[in-house]
């Protein structure tokens, strides 16, 4: 039954981290707000807090803090997705049969990124440096993917004009 489960996964990993970064967005978030029970959770709390609403304090409305703080959640699952890919990509370079191994180890590093990310504040790493990097990389890969469509479109329409007959 575990097998069928970390197959299940393994075929649905965009749509695990698609998920992740809704429960940390809409579930996370708004829980860890200055007002709410979070914040008085003992050793911890008052530094997630400050972790998670770092940069989003200049606000004017609370509203506002918990927008900001619910897209960083976002961030924090999107940027933990960047670094599993990167990792692996490297693993799979060094070893290529790592690609289609050990997959639960996987998800249990993704969910350790996730979950390590929390603890990571907001200023000095996901507002200024990781969200400009997000954006250069983003319009790298649709500049790739208008590069791959053509190509399809191309070597389509290469093949189809070959098989005319006249």
């Amino acid at each position: 039954m575990l097998e069928i489960f970390f197959l299940f996964l393994k075929l649905n990993h965009d749509r695990f981290s698609v998920v992740v970064a809704l429960i940390f967005q809409y579930a996370v978030a708004p829980r860890l707000q200055e007002d709410q029970m979070a914040a008085n959770a003992p050793y911890i709390g008052e530094l997630l807090v400050d972790k998670w609403t770092a940069g989003c304090t200049g606000e004017a409305k609370p509203d506002l803090v918990e927008v900001c703080s619910g897209y960083t959640g976002a961030y924090r699952a999107s940027s933990s997705a960047f670094a599993f890919f990167c990792i692996f990509a490297i693993a799979a370079k060094c070893r290529p049969a790592a690609n289609r191994e050990s997959w639960p180890a996987k998800y249990v590093l993704f969910i350790f990124l996730c979950i390590g990310s929390v603890f990571i504040s907001n200023d000095p790493l996901f507002i200024p440096i990781y969200l400009n990097v997000a954006r250069a990389g983003s319009i790298i890969f649709i500049l790739f993917q208008q590069l791959v469509l053509i190509d399809i479109a191309f070597n389509w329409n290469e093949n189809w004009v070959r098989h005319v007959t006249l």
